[in-house]
């Protein structure tokens, strides 16, 4: 396999397979997947917000017919950098672990953005705000999840 530098954006890094990846991984900026088969696909979760997933899906999309309708979303876990994109894939079968179903249960987005709001208005330091204001939420309360599928922990 040839070489491929480590930056922003859809990679595809084998038949079928890609990653979306976000330089240099530090707070809210996670790294994606993308499988293919044919006419389906399946994402590897999303990423921290809306505006970065859909800069994520408007690549998957350009690079993949098969990306113009998720089948499946995976969730390896509920970080919102992992999740928050979730509302995104309405009508999208998702797959998640047990515990972390359990956490989608728990950790609404009402909940979550409450404890971004207090974090946010609490903390005087301007790193703290950058952190935190560069993404975008929209409050809904299913987390745009149609189903969830538990699998063994």
């Amino acid at each position: 396999m040839s070489k491929w530098e480590y930056t922003r954006g859809l990679h595809q890094i084998g038949n079928g397979m890609y990653t979306y990846l976000q330089p240099d991984g530090s707070w809210g900026l996670n790294n994606a997947g993308l499988i293919v088969d044919g006419e389906h696909s399946m994402v590897v979760d999303t990423l921290y917000g809306l505006d970065l997933t859909r800069k994520m899906l408007d690549a998957m999309k350009a690079a993949t017919n098969a990306a113009g309708s998720i089948d499946i979303l995976v969730n390896t876990h509920v970080n919102g950098d992992h999740c928050f994109g979730n509302q995104l894939f309405k009508g999208t079968e998702i797959i998640a672990s047990n515990a972390c179903a359990e956490e989608f249960a728990t950790e609404t987005p009402i909940f979550c953005t409450i404890v971004l709001l207090v974090v946010v208005e609490k903390c005087s330091r301007t790193i703290c705000r950058l952190r935190f204001f560069p993404y975008s939420f929209t409050i809904d309360q299913n987390l745009g999840v149609s189903e969830t599928h538990l699998m063994a922990s």
